[in-house]
């Protein structure tokens, strides 16, 4: 699903996904992603976005990683299942090109399932129309 929403000053989109592991037959997870900008001129804008995944697998999978994680608690099995990224957006577009900028936070691998944690995030991006 992906829903998007353009003013001349303002946009928004959701997106949500549904994914399935090509490694594992039960690894499944859905995807959650939001934003907000605010265009000061149309080919600039500054927002927040945001995304919450979390993985779907059968209950005797949970168990034996819960098991795992508690043999071992500084083990990957205690890796939350649950993850996010939030943070600020910009983004400049040159005729067919955009370049986008990512700054914030994540929780994708070091959040357990004790102790949510995040650290510093960035991410850059380009895209060009045709």
């Amino acid at each position: 699903m992906n829903f998007q929403y353009r003013t001349r000053r303002f946009e928004g989109g959701l997106q949500g996904t549904y994914g399935r592991g090509l490694g594992e037959e039960n690894e499944n997870d859905l995807e959650a992603r939001v934003y907000l900008a605010w265009r000061p001129i149309p080919e600039f804008a500054l927002g927040v976005s945001g995304q919450l995944r979390s993985g779907l697998g059968d209950e005797a999978e949970e168990a034996t990683r819960q098991a795992r994680c508690a043999a071992n608690p500084s083990s990957n099995a205690c890796i939350s299942e649950t993850d996010m990224i939030a943070g600020a957006t910009a983004s400049y577009t040159f005729e067919r090109w955009q370049l986008g900028v990512l700054v914030g936070a994540s929780s994708v691998g070091l959040a357990r399932a004790d102790d949510f944690r995040v650290g510093f995030y960035s991410q850059a991006a380009g895209s060009v129309r045709f």
